[in-house]
């Protein structure tokens, strides 16, 4: 292990280039998976219809609403 962690010290120090390109590569593959994601779950299959938390929810929404001003 040790081995190859100053191997890797040597080629972030000596190679930058290299330490970027595998950065920029793992950042467009992530990207690339990002649309793969689930969709969060919604709220009201998770809380109980008359639970305190869900009341509050929904007075936020009636005093903010969607436009946030």
């Amino acid at each position: 292990m040790s081995k190859f962690l100053s191997w890797l010290s040597w080629v972030i120090t000596a190679r930058p280039y290299v330490t970027i390109l595998i950065l920029l590569i793992i950042t467009v593959l992530l990207a690339m998976g990002a649309d793969r994601r689930a969709p969060p779950p919604e709220t009201e299959a998770t809380l109980p219809k008359g639970s305190a938390i869900t009341e509050a929810m929904n007075e936020i929404d009636e005093l903010f609403g969607e436009s946030g001003e």
